[in-house]
């Protein structure tokens, strides 16, 4: 009676042994894998990605490789197969930047290039900036898709959708903030540059990227100790290096257009803009020639609620201007949601559907003519003396368009 017990009992063990084993052989498995993984990582971690510092003969190729100090080569040409010019970049820093300046294009040109570091290679193409005298251009505006990098890909496919249906779109994006979390460079990694979303990552490859700051790419919290607003503001700096006149506000010609980027918080206290700054947008807006302005900020004047109120700064100090000098368009974000407000003839834009929360709008807000809780992204083409913006979708939909003429 005793003899039958016993002999389950060690079965039982030699079972447990067996499934123990077979864990370990798993978890043994799995770290080979993993340790194979990080010895093929690629060899970039950042890019490449694209800037417009204002020049239609120049465009910026930014990358950033995963620790390596090697030289780079970086080739492009108006042909897809290449060669033309070639150029030796060495990493700068203390974490492998490259910077390389194309200069010398020709306006309104479709350029091939391919960046090498060591086996590993990226490639992309883009479109020089149109000739001052262009009469049409095409580009997009959209923002606030930090933190969910999964849905900012659907965004960004949506848009490439758009440049592969259209080669005229293939130009510049306009980004109205919060594209990080927060400006430690963890959330630069995983938000804006993260290389596992292969859409986000063809858009930067594709078309000049031009942000301006969000409340979150102010924010610090979870940083190592230092002085906070140093450690956001040198790393936005660091990766999106524009010539800014100031603290992060600038301004540059796009053929037909003149763009005016907002830095809401270049004073103490967050959402107000400094009387330096308007000074120098009124300046700035009364010394263009171009036919069609536009403003980037981030904290809109005039939304459709939610979660945040209308920026009084905007209203106040802004929105005077954009009547005097005839601003066609102001772009925002801040409020997850499409919105289109038109004031004294001036069209405010909300387009903070980029990837992050929907909140919902009140469609019957002052001045609102049109709210829709969606992501998506905004499409403006400028034909002579029209311009017409749609917002659309990840899927297609058009959730709004409009026409403004002058």
């Amino acid at each position: 009676m005793s003899f039958q017990p016993a002999m389950m009992f060690c079965g039982n063990i030699e079972k447990r042994r067996m499934k123990k084993s077979l864990r370990c052989i798993a978890l043994f498995a799995l770290i080979i894998i993993f340790l194979s993984g990080c010895a093929k990582k690629e060899a970039f971690r950042k890019g490449p990605y694209l800037l417009y510092m204002g020049d239609n003969t120049r465009m910026d190729v930014l990358w950033q490789l995963d620790d390596r100090k090697a030289p780079c080569t970086i080739t492009w040409g108006t042909s897809s197969s290449l060669p033309a010019e070639s150029a030796q970049v060495t990493t700068y820093g203390d974490d492998s930047q490259c910077r390389a300046i194309l200069s010398g294009l020709k306006p309104g040109t479709r350029y091939y290039y391919r960046v090498s570091a060591d086996t590993a290679e990226r490639t992309g193409s883009f479109t020089a900036a149109p000739e001052r005298d262009a009469a049409a251009v095409s580009f997009f505006a959209y923002g606030d898709f930090r933190l969910f990098p999964r849905r900012h890909n659907a965004v960004a496919g949506a848009m490439l959708d758009a440049m592969n249906y259209n080669q005229a779109c293939q130009s510049m994006v306009l980004v109205v903030g919060d594209m990080v979390y927060n400006g430690i460079e963890y959330f630069w990694q995983s938000d804006l540059f993260n290389q596992e979303m292969p859409n986000v990552r063809g858009l930067l490859t594709r078309v000049a990227y031009q942000p301006v700051r969000g409340n979150h790419e102010t924010y610090t919290f979870l940083a190592p100790p230092c002085t906070p607003a140093d450690i956001a503001e040198l790393t936005f700096a660091k990766y999106l290096p524009f010539p800014f006149a100031d603290s992060f506000y600038w301004s540059f010609d796009y053929g037909p257009l003149h763009v005016v980027m907002v830095d809401q918080y270049d004073s103490a206290v967050k959402g107000i803009i400094s009387e330096e700054q308007v000074a120098w947008i009124e300046k700035d807006l009364a010394a263009t020639d171009r036919p069609w302005k536009a403003l980037v900020l981030h904290e809109p004047g005039y939304s459709a609620g939610g979660r945040y109120e209308n920026s009084v700064d905007v209203q106040e100090k802004l929105q005077p201007l954009c009547a005097a000098y005839h601003v066609a368009l102001v772009f925002s974000g801040h409020n997850h949601y499409y919105a289109h407000a038109v004031v004294n003839g001036v069209h405010h834009v909300t387009t903070a559907g980029g990837g992050a929360e929907l909140v919902k709008p009140d469609a019957s807000a002052p001045y609102v003519v049109k709210a829709v809780e969606r992501h998506h992204f905004c499409k403006i083409d400028i034909a002579g003396s029209t311009l017409t913006l749609t917002a659309i979708a990840p899927d297609g939909d058009v959730l709004d368009t409009f026409i403004v003429t002058q």
